[in-house]
């Protein structure tokens, strides 16, 4: 079994290769890899410590950090418990946790909007921001325009690969609620 402990003065537990700051419940894990600027990487610390060449790893130091959607809640959770302002706030206190200063920060898609939200709203702390494969918006509009795009001009073999996911998605959430977030990025490819 693995030892977990505290720290005193960071709020962060150390289990497995991962630790953790705990916000308003919820468990963020963070891992960090590298060596240099500092690079705070929202969205997943299990998937995207894995797209990161170990070349930028000799040059930046990473924080790959979890949001609440990709974990476990602690308690029975409402519609407001998953706002961008929350997803904000949990940013904000890790990087208190961490002693995060004069750092990138860094989102790839849907987390590019939180990477970018979260400058904005806490703009002393970050030198710059990082968007990665990310659209000029998230409208209903855009996501319209994406989805017909795919469908125009993804190959039969695509489109058959996305849509045998996409059929285990409703199966996959029943079985486990909690982490519907989760399921879908893994669903969606």
């Amino acid at each position: 079994m693995q030892s977990l402990f505290l720290s005193k003065n960071k709020g962060t537990i150390l289990m497995n290769n991962y630790k953790t700051v705990i916000s308003d419940g919820f468990e963020l894990n963070y891992c960090v890899k590298g060596t240099g600027k500092t690079i705070l990487v929202i969205g997943s610390s299990v998937y995207y410590p894995r797209l990161f060449s170990d070349n930028l790893m000799r040059r930046f130091q990473f924080f790959f950090l979890d949001h609440r959607g990709f974990v476990r809640p602690s308690r029975s959770l409402e519609p407001e418990d998953y706002t961008l302002d929350k997803v904000l706030s949990d940013i904000e206190k890790a990087r208190e946790a961490l002693d995060l200063t004069d750092f990138i920060i860094l989102g790839h898609s849907g987390h590019a909007f939180m990477a970018l939200e979260y400058a904005k709203k806490y703009p002393d702390h970050v030198a710059k921001v990082v968007l990665l494969n990310s659209a000029p918006t998230n409208s209903s509009e855009r996501q319209h325009q994406s989805s017909t795009f795919f469908h125009e001009t993804a190959s039969p073999e695509r489109k058959e690969q996305f849509n045998k996911n996409i059929a285990l998605l409703e199966y996959d959430i029943q079985k486990d609620p909690e982490r519907r977030f989760v399921h879908m990025c893994v669903r969606m490819g």
